[in-house]
């Protein structure tokens, strides 16, 4: 099966695009990435701007657009947010629209600029608004044909008018600007259709919805800004088909904007009976949601709670699977011994004491237990301060109301079950071996990247997977053992050094590789921790012999598998030349500034389309040119046109390693590659070589990075599609099977070395 990856660009790319473009603008500069607060921070007109890439790159992933194009369109929108603001009521008037916004959304961004504050010259806004029901609330918006920017206390105060004034406003422009009526998708179920970014506001329109045939009161959703949906309150088959395209737009939408329904009666709006706001598919939506701003809010109180000073714990808001049609069971967590912690409000409460005791509580019951040690604050989304752990007697009372009462697993044996469970189902779901070691967080790395440029949602039981593994990969390359530290999973590497797998993995889901924390960077951080230990100390990792131990000793013999590649003898006439390409191609690496490397840039052949995988290959030209490793390569085979003399560019197929051994065995490559080759039109036994051999047969493979099965090689060797680009080879053509290319520990793609790096024999 075809690895997946990427079939346009990663974020860490587009953001640079971003920031180029924006540094492009007339009077823009400074623009820099702050992957803490994951905000876009740049300089116009001597003040300071911010924006939120990652929205922007989930709209692009979203639909097949032209890169450039789409980021002139976002710089356009920035350039109209940058425009004079108003100066009076009567300049703001024309522009002036009510915007429909969650609570959460307001309070997010207060929450961002305090972090920002920490870092840059940055205000406090402050958004008045009008309560609706549930977290729904009315802020004002200054529209643009591009964008709204929402209006601060202080602008509002520097017109001279309040609030409700300019609402007054701001509605009869909505309603002078609501041409025509609601769309009855089925009977008694409503959409809009208007998409101008203000369908959710217009729920402030009575007289809109007067005008739809409805059995009963108006029930309303906006799972986005661009739609308003409405069912009868006595209408069942409609509030169900309601809830249901509730639930499908938020999975779907990349901006959503609320899980809330609302009820519009006589006395103004109120939340949805239970019965069509609990639906299971909505709430499950609405969990999930959540969860996300759980996550970033975490994020954010624990930065600025660094900046201040303060030691506290932020809780985490984990969601336990259920099946497709039931919410999830979400809960939190108080851990005796930890100290003030700030909690999520969840369904269930659960406690840990020092002798690892597990209670399960509901929420309520645990709040009448803990009484004023239980504080909520006034943040959104909403949580509880907590101090302490409770006593002999409210945990005997606990104990009588919990829904699960046991002793906690042990974490090591936790870890290693959940790991060995996700290995299973990665290698169900993608038919590829994923081992603990190296290239298994190669993959775990690219995973992480593909889900959340897709949109899929970081799930406890996930982050939990994906985690275990890398944590035992961890374990097994270098030692140490798995504990639990303030509720968090830690790999204790010696008594200095440790590493919690979980919240790396869910630091890269939320921020991506470009945010400084990745599994990969990770890994590649303590394999260098552990190769700068002193003589004498001894790990897990330094226990195992190395690639090069025993090379003096007669070379093994392959018995037990009859297709493996016996080991190669070293040449060390391959590894200096090898050498001498990295020192050549390190020299050149210094004229980048003369334009070097933009020289040896390829461009892209016209058929190569975002849609196919090796368009990864070009993207990641400048990162390999810049930052790659050299090492050695073996052609397994190529398209015909690449042995002749021609201009086309085209795919091909090789196998590489990034074990030293091989710096001085590329014979051994070789041999590997022609191995693989000598599968096409066969059909062996072995499942890993039967793969093989329907690669090199049909030859659509876009996959790039999987591992060589042990049938051919005990050692770690990969293969992968990649490009060869006519101006990096001599005389333009293949003409040796055998050569240097550049690889990444942050890209699957690898590339020729330009021949301008190569040595001279």
């Amino acid at each position: 099966m075809e690895h997946s990856s990427l079939n346009r660009i990663g974020f860490g790319e587009f953001v640079e695009a971003f920031k180029r473009h924006i540094e492009g603008l007339p009077g823009h500069s400074d623009a820099v990435f702050d992957a803490a607060t994951r905000t876009l921070r740049y300089r116009h007109g001597g003040q300071d701007y911010s924006v939120n890439p990652n929205n922007y790159f989930l709209d692009f992933a979203k639909g097949d657009v032209d890169l450039e194009a789409f980021l002139r369109a976002c710089c356009a929108g920035l350039l109209s947010m940058q425009a004079p603001r108003p100066q009076s009521l009567e300049q703001a008037a024309p522009s002036l629209l009510p915007v429909v916004r969650d609570r959460r959304y307001l309070d997010m961004a207060i929450l961002m600029a305090k972090v920002s504050a920490a870092k840059a010259k940055v205000d406090i806004p402050n958004f008045p608004f009008r309560a609706l029901a549930g977290e729904l609330v009315v802020t004002l918006g200054l529209d643009t044909p591009t964008a709204t920017s929402v209006v601060t206390a202080i602008e509002l105060e520097s017109w001279g008018t309040s609030f409700e004034a300019a609402y007054t406003v701001a509605l009869a422009n909505l309603r002078a600007r609501t041409q025509g009526s609601m769309h009855e998708v089925r009977p008694g179920l409503y959409v809009s259709r208007w998409g101008d970014g203000y369908d959710a506001s217009r729920l402030l329109l009575p007289e809109l919805l007067k005008q739809l045939t409805l059995r009963g009161e108006p029930v309303v959703a906006v799972p986005s800004r661009n739609l308003l949906v409405v069912a009868g309150s006595d209408d069942p088959p409609a509030l169900a088909a309601l809830a249901q395209l509730a639930a499908k737009v938020l999975g779907e939408e990349t901006r959503p904007l609320s899980a809330d329904v609302l009820h519009f009666h006589a006395q103004g709006w109120r939340e949805a009976a239970a019965s069509v706001s609990q639906q299971p598919r909505l709430l499950r939506a609405r969990q999930l949601l959540l969860q996300r701003d759980y996550n970033q809010q975490a994020e954010l109180l624990n930065q600025l709670n660094q900046a201040q000073g303060k030691d506290l714990f932020v809780a985490s808001y984990k969601l336990a699977e259920s099946s497709d049609d039931k919410p999830y069971r979400n809960i939190t967590q108080v851990t005796e011994g930890v100290g003030l912690t700030l909690l999520p409000k969840a369904d269930e409460l659960a406690f840990l004491t020092r002798t690892q005791e597990f209670l399960l509580v509901p929420w309520t019951e645990a709040e009448a237990v803990l009484g004023a040690a239980l504080k909520r604050l006034a943040i959104h989304p909403v949580r509880y301060r907590h101090q302490g752990f409770p006593d002999a007697a409210q945990l005997e009372l606990l104990r009588s109301k919990a829904s699960i009462r046991q002793a906690a697993p042990d974490p090591k044996q936790r870890m290693a079950a959940a790991a060995e469970d996700f290995r299973r189902a990665y290698q169900g779901q993608f038919q590829r071996d994923l081992s603990y070691d190296a290239g298994g967080i190669q993959l775990l790395d690219q995973l992480i990247e593909d889900q959340r440029s897709q949109g899929v949602p970081a799930t406890d039981a996930f982050v939990e997977g994906i985690g275990a593994f890398f944590g035992e990969v961890l374990l097994r390359q270098f030692g140490g053992e798995w504990i639990v530290h303030k509720e968090r999973f830690c790999v204790l590497l010696d008594d200095k050094n440790g590493v919690f797998p979980l919240d790396k993995v869910a630091r890269q889901w939320a921020n991506g590789r470009a945010g400084g924390d990745s599994v990969l960077g990770t890994y590649d951080s303590v394999q260098r921790l552990r190769s700068a230990q002193p003589a004498g100390v001894t790990t897990g990792a330094s226990e195992r012999p190395s690639a090069d131990q025993g090379r003096s000793s007669p070379l093994p013999e392959a018995t037990d598998y009859p297709y493996r590649i016996p080991a190669q003898r070293s040449d060390s006439r391959m590894q200096q030349m090898l050498v001498q390409a990295r020192d050549k191609f390190a020299r050149l690496r210094t004229a980048a500034a003369a334009g070097t490397l933009d020289a040896m840039h390829a461009d892209s052949p016209k058929w190569l389309t975002h849609r196919d995988p090796l368009i990864e290959v070009s993207h990641n030209q400048a990162l390999l040119l810049r930052e790659g490793r050299i090492v050695w390569a073996a052609l397994v085979m190529a398209n015909n046109l690449l042995f002749k003399p021609g201009k086309e560019d085209c795919p091909a197929l090789l196998v590489y390693s990034l074990d030293p051994w091989f710096e001085s065995r590329p014979d051994e490559l070789h041999a590997i590659a022609r191995r693989i080759f000598e599968l096409k039109n066969t059909q062996p036994t072995e499942p890993g070589l039967r793969a093989l051999a329907k690669l090199v047969t049909e030859e659509s493979d876009r996959g790039m990075g999987w591992r060589v099965p042990e049938a051919l090689t005990d050692r770690d060797v990969r293969g992968a599609i990649f490009m060869v680009f006519r101006q990096h080879i001599p005389q333009g053509q293949m003409c040796g099977e055998r050569f240097p290319i550049l690889v990444h520990p942050s890209t699957e793609a690898v590339m020729i070395l330009p021949f301008e790096g190569w040595p001279a024999e």
